[in-house]
């Protein structure tokens, strides 16, 4: 036994002084010596020689040298010195078993040192302490519970060490009143006030259950120290209560209480989860007074939060500063650039890694292939999907699913299925996948079939399985599905958590349910921030622009908007016609500080806005005002100018998109031939089109067609239009057939239009537009004939016509107006100013064009005394309901 223990350790070195005469005292000053210098390997070395000299062991080495072990997690040597000692009066030695106890758990082997445990003839409270912790450490929760009340039948008190394992095991099992139980302990014996880490513990217990009994305990904590301040800081941040971790950090400081590495980590991620860049750049300059600048940790944390609040080069400042060959480092950094939508830099930096030799590991890959599906790169997936092959990375179920996703994400769904086919062991979150891929694809049925088959397999359906299932409830004829799913998530009791609620509220709105919809939504207690953005957006895309400024107002009661709310809510003024509204929900984000002009998306949203509220001119200064421009906001400006008729200048944007190299995409084009058709810029619009799949690889699609005919037809090239739908690769929808049958209208082509007209009602036989797009040409002909039948043809089918509807601002308030309601209040008012305002155009010069509905728009009106121009002053919102003429602005001057 001595030769195995001389064997496996080197020679101590000399550390101590010399000495002569090794007595069993000197050779235990050497080992407290190497205590002293937390030299663990040094005592296990000296106790080998200790035993090659013969010396006597005694009770104060081995507690030593079983500590050792412990923390070295030499196991091997601890059972060697276990088996050295067996049958002497040392096996018997308190300290010394305990000390093996306490070896045992910290490696793992609960059931040894229970053995050992149990074999002692007499315990104290150190005894039972390394056991009931032992227990906890290796997760036998239950198992520490029951040896805390046999330590209590065997007459010893439970200390402060004993009651943080006691409560760590509650906090895990969720039991609440136990845990409560050893809170009120804690207070009569007084032990909470004396002990900080026993306060630490129960305010993690109870952020399990409600955070602010957390924070209760932390109240009333006389004595608290960083590791209490820590505690309440990550229970606030964990419970996504980021902006009360925040707080909670800034009473911290001004309190005199030093952070250390983990406050920072945890308010950094606050920082980053809340979106708070002012806050976290301060945190910043935190982290190098306190210097902790070159803690690797840190560091990467420091780079998460930049990437998370949008602002990838202080991100990279940050990377390149401390550059270091650690994977977590490189990954954090690529991880940024993906949330800040950098796409390209991502790329090159792995490309980098690779050039620079470092190591990437599966959350690398992982990290990458989500990049390549969000920014559309198949071909970069493929290559790194090989790669994973190569390396034998797809037996990991997290490379498997993030493959998975890549590909349902990029519509390969035939790929994600040989993914899903492949996998040796899936689980819930890959079975999810699939089925949110078959829906997004469209295959609805095939996704109910996965579902069905899920249910038969190990693996149960959960509420995000649901989630997945209701996104493809989008109108009233799901409804059953999504109340069958609704009757699943009760009868199996799943947990309807914030998402889950999201869901079916957004369902049930979409579902033309608004009652049910509200009843869930209301009724949720746990309503957070995505909640309520997915409820405004809910209304938003059910046209209820009003219901939706209503809820954001009301929203701000119970909690604070974000500029994902923004987002969602600027449509609204859009809807209504509202350029008063934008500069409201503008003025608001400036002065809340929601990340203008760093955050991009929000920008996009508010240029938008502008645009479709009349402001072109607020349009390009927040498009100029931009610090950083992604494709969507260059799609933005060249839409822009699109719909207020300026061609010229959409080319010349695109132009500029060309020249800051950035890479035109389906969206783009769409953009472009649009203002190119409402310019009347039929070459230009012949160029772009042509030069889309041969310069930029981007195959033209139905829509870029729709574009084209629409274009062809404004110009009169009737014929050309028609010639091209033909000569289509693919089946012309009704959109196409829809943009040349209005060209018919306006040229008053009607033997075209006949024919195009019974195409459009045989391809869509239950869509009106169709109907009263073709009797408004008969009738322009005096064809009365056909209006006739395609009237009785309507009354037929039950079909009915959706009333037109207008909006005013007035003085920041919107009233709206239905044609033919002679309910309204204002209905003899409103039409008797519409009168007089009509006579005076009639005074002015104005011939009306009685032949098409669209005379205001196709006949040039004089210039009008200042009497008139201000019969209306404010913005007005004209919309046709009937799916023919899309909304537009109109102000009269």
């Amino acid at each position: 036994m001595v030769c195995s223990l001389v064997m496996n350790l080197p020679s101590p070195p000399r550390l101590s002084p010399p000495i002569r005469s090794r007595d069993p005292g000197s050779w235990n000053s050497i080992l407290k010596h190497h205590v002293r210098l937390k030299n663990d390997r040094a005592i296990l070395a000296t106790f080998a020689e200790m035993e090659a000299s013969g010396a006597h062991r005694d009770r104060v080495a081995l507690p030593v040298v079983l500590k050792a072990c412990a923390r070295l997690q030499d196991v091997e040597f601890g059972k060697r010195v276990h088996s050295c000692i067996v049958g002497t009066e040392l096996a018997d030695d308190l300290r010394v078993r305990t000390a093996l106890v306490d070896l045992y758990c910290k490696c793992g082997l609960v059931d040894d040192a229970l053995e050992v445990f149990e074999e002692m003839t007499q315990r104290d409270l150190v005894s039972w302490n390394a056991m009931i912790s032992g227990c906890v450490a290796n997760c036998q929760y239950k198992y520490a519970i029951f040896l805390c009340f046999r330590m209590r039948r065997d007459g010893l008190r439970l200390n402060s060490v004993t009651l943080v394992s006691l409560i760590l095991a509650c906090r895990e099992l969720s039991e609440f009143r136990l845990g409560q139980a050893a809170h009120c302990y804690s207070l009569r014996s007084g032990i909470l006030q004396l002990e900080p880490h026993v306060g630490t513990s129960l305010i993690g217990f109870y952020s399990r259950f409600d955070i602010r009994l957390s924070h209760n305990v932390f109240e009333v904590l006389k004595r608290r120290n960083t590791v209490c301040w820590n505690a309440i800081i990550d229970g606030y941040f964990q419970t996504g209560k980021c902006s009360e971790a925040l707080k909670i950090f800034l009473h911290m400081i001004v309190d005199n209480v030093a952070p250390d590495s983990l406050t920072f980590l945890a308010v950094m991620q606050s920082c980053g989860e809340f979106g708070c860049l002012k806050f976290g750049k301060q945190v910043h300059q935190l982290v190098i007074k306190y210097g902790f600048s070159v803690d690797k940790f840190v560091g990467n944390a420091l780079i998460s939060m930049y990437g998370r609040c949008g602002y990838s080069e202080r991100a990279s400042l940050v990377f390149e500063r401390g550059l270091t060959g650690d994977v977590a480092s490189w990954n954090a950094m690529i991880s940024a650039y993906k949330n800040c939508m950098c796409f390209n830099e991502a790329l090159a930096l792995f490309s980098r890694m690779k050039c620079e030799c470092i190591g990437e590991n599966m959350v690398t890959i992982g990290t990458m292939l989500s990049v390549c599906a969000q920014c559309g790169c198949l071909a970069r997936g493929k290559q790194l999907h090989a790669y994973a092959i190569k390396s034998g990375m797809t037996d990991n179920t997290s490379i498997d699913d993030a493959l998975l996703s890549m590909y349902a994400d990029l519509n390969i769904v035939t790929s994600a299925q040989e993914i899903f086919n492949g996998m040796d062991k899936s689980n819930a979150v890959s079975w999810n996948t699939l089925i949110m891929g078959l829906i997004k694809d469209g295959l609805t049925s095939k996704a109910w079939d996965l579902f069905r088959k899920m249910q038969q397999t190990e693996t149960k359906p959960n509420s995000f399985t649901m989630v997945s299932l209701l996104t493809g409830c989008t109108n009233n004829l799901f409804l059953n599905f999504g109340r069958s799913i609704h009757g699943y998530v009760i009868r199996h009791g799943l947990d309807v958590n914030s998402s889950l609620c999201t869901a079916l509220a957004d369902m049930y709105m979409d579902c033309g349910q608004e009652s049910a919809a509200f009843y869930i939504f209301w009724n949720h207690s746990d309503r957070d921030l995505v909640s309520w953005n997915a409820m405004i957006a809910s209304y938003i895309h059910n046209g209820r622009p009003n219901d939706a400024l209503t809820l954001f107002y009301r929203m701000q009661f119970e909690t604070k908007p974000d500029a994902s709310t923004m987002i969602n809510v600027l449509p609204s003024c859009a809807q209504i016609g509202s350029l008063l509204q934008v500069k409201g929900f503008h003025a608001y984000i400036v002065r809340r500080e929601l990340g203008l002009p760093l955050d991009t998306s929000l920008g996009n949203a508010l240029l938008t806005m502008y645009a479709k509220c009349g402001s072109i001119r607020s349009a390009e200064s927040m498009f100029r005002n931009l610090l950083k421009r992604d494709i969507i906001s260059w799609n933005a400006m060249i839409a822009a100018y699109g719909i207020h008729g300026q061609g010229e200048d959409a080319v010349r944007i695109f132009c500029e998109l060309l020249s800051a190299r950035e890479r035109p995409t389906r969206v783009t084009f769409v953009s472009i031939l649009s203002a190119c058709s409402h310019s009347g810029m039929v070459e230009k619009g012949w160029e772009i089109f042509h030069s889309m799949n041969r310069d930029y690889n981007v195959p033209p699609e139905v829509v870029h067609y729709a574009c084209m005919v629409d274009l062809l037809g404004r110009a009169g090239n009737l014929d050309k239009a028609k010639e091209l739908i033909c000569s289509m690769p693919m089946e012309p929808d009704a959109s196409l057939w829809r943009a040349l049958l209005s060209a018919c209208r306006m040229f008053y082509n009607m033997k075209l239009a006949r024919i195009i007209g019974e195409k459009l009602i045989e391809l869509e036989p239950m869509n009106i537009a169709n109907y009263i797009l073709l009797s408004n040409i008969y009738a322009a002909a005096g064809n009365w004939e056909y209006v006739t039948i395609l009237r009785a043809d309507i009354k037929e089918k039950g079909l009915e016509k959706t009333p037109g509807n207008s909006w005013i601002n007035i003085k920041n308030e919107v009233q709206s107006f239905t044609a033919g309601n002679k309910q309204d209040p204002q209905f003899e008012m409103s039409y008797t100013k519409l009168k007089l305002s009509l006579d005076e155009l009639v005074e002015d010069g104005y011939i009306p064009h009685t032949r098409t509905s669209h005379s205001l728009i196709h006949q040039n009106v004089p210039s009008r005394p200042n009497s008139c121009r201000t019969a209306f002053r404010y913005p007005i919102k004209i919309l046709s309901t009937d799916g023919v003429t899309e909304g537009r602005d109109t102000r009269i001057r």
